[in-house]
């Protein structure tokens, strides 16, 4: 008996299926068109995430070669400069790009079966953690040195623009020769400065360390060192 219920409710709801196509209620997909909308949902995702991995990388290296990224280390002064100083605009962009790749992942079978949260969290380490990768490459240093010689036109005013260079109290560079009262500073863009330093008790940096340098710079070029943290890469 319950059997007999089940195929009768089966060949019902057939019946108002068919009905619902005769009637124009329901419209058949062809399968053209549903393969050519999966093809445009993975090819846009596929573009959001790689434009959203490069954001975050390059945000990353733009706050590394202008040393922002170690201010933290200068205690609270140093969260403040990061604050300040992080290229929020970049940030941001990062932001919604990762929101749009979220926003067509989830609606795959995988991700929509997940919590919510556990999902979000997903997808942002994937997105963090390619981030880093691309990071870890010569990628971004290598258009940055083309973008120098005008070799990478439209990207190039980009890396110019947040790429390596002096960003207020904060310098990172390499050290040339020492001096008397400090030493030759020349920083990620190639720029020479001479740096004073003031009274420090950690250990003076040497000749080729990579550093970041707390202190403020005068009109003439000269740096009045506060503090320094050196660059282990």
């Amino acid at each position: 008996m319950d059997n007999n219920n089940q195929e009768q409710k089966i060949k019902n709801g057939e019946e108002k299926i068919m009905n619902a196509i005769n009637s124009g209620e329901i419209k058949m997909i062809p399968r053209w068109r549903f393969v050519l909308n999966t093809a445009f949902m993975v090819s846009g995702g596929l573009l959001i995430f790689f434009i959203a991995i490069y954001l975050i990388s390059f945000t990353i290296f733009s706050a590394e070669q202008t040393g922002v990224w170690f201010t933290p280390f200068f205690g609270g002064i140093g969260f403040y400069l990061f604050l300040k100083s992080m290229p929020w605009i970049l940030v941001v962009l990062s932001i919604i790009f990762v929101i749009a790749f979220f926003s067509l992942v989830k609606k795959s079978s995988f991700v929509y079966e997940k919590p919510l949260v556990y999902s979000l969290i997903g997808v942002v380490a994937i997105v963090t953690v390619g981030g880093f990768l691309i990071l870890y490459t010569p990628f971004h240093q290598e258009i940055f040195n083309l973008s120098r010689h005008g070799q990478v036109p439209v990207i190039g005013v980009i890396y110019q623009s947040f790429g390596p260079s002096r960003s207020g109290d904060i310098h990172r560079g390499i050290i040339l020769s020492t001096t008397t009262s400090g030493f030759i500073f020349q920083d990620r863009s190639g720029e020479t400065s001479t740096v004073i330093v003031k009274n420090t008790q950690k250990q003076f940096p040497v000749i080729g360390d990579d550093i970041v340098i707390f202190g403020d710079e005068d009109s003439s070029g000269t740096i009045i060192m506060q503090d320094f943290r050196e660059v282990r890469n």
